[in-house]
């Protein structure tokens, strides 16, 4: 599967069948849209003739208001969302969205953009990252309504990553935690509705950052066996993006290192309330997270607790109120043992 270079129109269709487009642009994408569904729409990019130069089904977007979204249901009637991905093999003169004739015909147009005289233009993009905060400044000029996207890429801009889109000012800041450290490119692109045109930045250098990680086993608050197999089950991410490396990862409990790997097994400590702790030294420091671990002595609990109530306790709770019979408490029973009577 390889992104190809489409004019992406979207859309939504309302009650009284009107059509309203929302976003236009040209962009490098893949041709599907999985879960779609059709619709009597085709948009279509023009020559300056009024040729046809390209055209794609307007397909339907299904909305999932509950559930998995994996079911094959057919859509609702009413208002929906729609999505046209046209090939883009020329600048064209304009974009046109036609409703195909229920007989052999040409169809009645619903939507139609003419392409402005000039494609907007991006005059510059500086972006810097600085103690966790990036800022992107541009210059750029178009003819109408200009809207901007802010992408990224770790691989000199082979792949891109959205960063912000909608933009309409000329400067964005971000967080920079959720990139990946290292030497990366960004990206402008500059939609006039019509056009889309874009500028790279010079390498901006991310520092890199200690690695992210997590605990998946032990699950916290759910009591082991104590001497029963163990899993000691880590999750890495390093910051920039890279593989991690497995044996990085170090496991103790309770302040004693007890193995080391990313996953391992190891027999479960003596029973009692314990500290997991996994520390991973990545190639841009040390992360460490903690956990609780709760470990039970097989021979004097019942199976039963550990679904996290204490039948063994409430079991023998009611076979004492059966041995003392109906309407007789405890307490009584110790004031009778003692002599007294009681009242």
């Amino acid at each position: 599967m390889k992104a190809q270079p489409f004019i992406s129109i979207l859309g939504t269709v309302d009650d009284t069948r009107a059509v309203e487009v929302k976003s236009v642009m040209r962009l490098q994408a893949l041709a599907t849209t999985r879960g779609a569904a059709s619709t009597p729409y085709v948009a279509q990019l023009l020559g300056a003739q009024g040729e046809v130069l390209a055209a794609a089904p307007v397909v339907r977007l299904r909305a999932q208001g509950s559930g998995c979204g994996c079911g094959q249901s057919v859509p609702a009637a009413g208002p929906f969302v729609f999505e046209a991905m046209v090939a883009d093999v020329a600048p064209g003169a304009a974009l046109r969205i036609v409703k195909r004739a229920e007989e052999r015909g040409p169809g009645e147009t619903a939507w139609t953009r003419d392409a402005p005289e000039r494609p907007p233009v991006v005059r510059s993009l500086v972006v810097t990252v600085n103690r966790g905060e990036g800022r992107a400044t541009w210059q750029a000029r178009g003819e109408g309504a200009v809207e901007f996207s802010l992408q990224f890429s770790k691989d000199r801009g082979r792949s891109w990553n959205g960063l912000a889109v909608g933009l309409t000012g000329t400067e964005h800041r971000f967080r920079a935690e959720p990139l990946p450290s290292g030497r990366l490119v960004f990206r402008l692109l500059a939609h006039d509705g019509f056009h889309s045109v874009a500028r790279v930045s010079r390498p901006v250098v991310v520092p890199p950052r200690p690695p992210i990680v997590s605990i998946l086993s032990p699950q916290a608050g759910r009591p082991f066996f104590a001497g029963a197999p163990l899993r000691l089950w880590g999750a890495i991410t390093e910051g920039d993006g890279a593989p991690a490396d497995p044996s990085a990862g170090e496991w103790l409990v309770d302040g004693r290192a007890v193995a080391r790997g990313a996953d391992v097994w190891i027999a479960a400590p003596a029973p009692g309330a314990h500290r997991c702790t996994f520390i991973v030294r990545g190639r841009g420091g040390t992360a460490r997270v903690e956990g609780d671990l709760r470990t039970l002595d097989p021979r004097e609990t019942d199976p039963r607790r550990l679904a996290g109530g204490d039948a063994t306790r409430g079991a023998a709770a009611r076979r004492a109120r059966a041995r003392r019979g109906p309407g007789r408490s405890a307490g009584a029973g110790r004031r009778r043992r003692k002599g007294g009577r009681a009242r």
